[in-house]
């Protein structure tokens, strides 16, 4: 039996209810039909890969209905009317001057940033926080609350931050998914709604942290070190970035 025949639904005015083995998705202000829901989050038309791919999403939603409640549920406009700083790690963020009052959220190694102190550290490929940790990234963010995720995607393993880092850190776990499905270039949106849903990254973990900025209601934001180039980073690390992969990481700026 195919996954596409499994499911069950209820719809009412306010919201559509998927059905699968006992698992309800609900989703809010659902004015589309059954099968726009099911394309949309779990089949492929016209791809011979379509139950892997189905299983892959639904697996990675039911995850996610559970771990993100505990992850990420309580921050739901935690800092409404605030400043919140995004700080990435590209050289013009030796050009910043630090905002008094504000969150600041960091990305992968901003947190060897010493002008001030983060609030949150979001990581998701390991390969990009391997090389740097060191003393200061086990001992010196002190009350930073951390962010682990990962790719449940086979193809992505090699990016998974290891479960014995996440606890010796006591870091929060989240499931990340690529915004194009690479089989057929299909775009999946970024979901408003963090505590249900998987985040989307594409191109940069930067993306990610923004969603949970979002998440949070601030006043406003500020983008610090976020550099669409191959200048480097603001510690002097050399840059590796391609035109298609810069050219990508603008696209989803231009998104948000």
């Amino acid at each position: 039996m195919k996954i596409k025949d499994m499911f069950g639904y209820e719809k009412t005015n306010e919201r559509l209810i998927l059905k699968f083995f006992g698992f309800k998705f609900k989703f809010r202000n659902a004015n589309y039909s059954f099968d726009e829901i099911a394309h949309k989050y779990f089949l492929q038309n016209n791809n011979p890969n379509d139950d892997i791919n189905a299983n892959n999403k639904l697996r990675n939603l039911i995850v996610a209905q559970k771990l993100h409640q505990e992850t990420f549920s309580q921050y739901k406009n935690c800092h409404y009317g605030k400043d919140v700083v995004l700080l990435e790690t590209g050289p013009s963020l030796n050009d910043f001057e630090p905002i008094a009052n504000a969150i600041y959220v960091g990305v992968n190694r901003a947190y060897k940033y010493n002008k001030v102190k983060l609030d949150y550290l979001f990581a998701l490929d390991f390969g990009a926080i391997k090389p740097y940790i060191d003393k200061d990234f086990e001992e010196g963010e002190g009350n930073c609350t951390r962010f682990y995720g990962y790719f449940n995607i086979n193809s992505y393993c090699q990016m998974i931050i290891p479960e014995s880092l996440a606890i010796k850190h006591n870091a929060k776990r989240y499931i990340a998914m690529p915004v194009w499905n690479s089989c057929e270039n299909i775009r999946y949106g970024y979901e408003p709604d963090i505590s249900c849903y998987p985040l989307h990254c594409n191109a940069s973990t930067v993306m990610v942290a923004l969603q949970f900025i979002l998440y949070t209601n601030p006043k406003r934001i500020y983008l610090v070190g976020c550099d669409c180039s191959n200048l480097g980073h603001f510690d002097n690390k050399n840059g590796s970035f391609s035109d298609q992969y810069l050219n990508i990481l603008k696209d989803e700026w231009h998104t948000f």
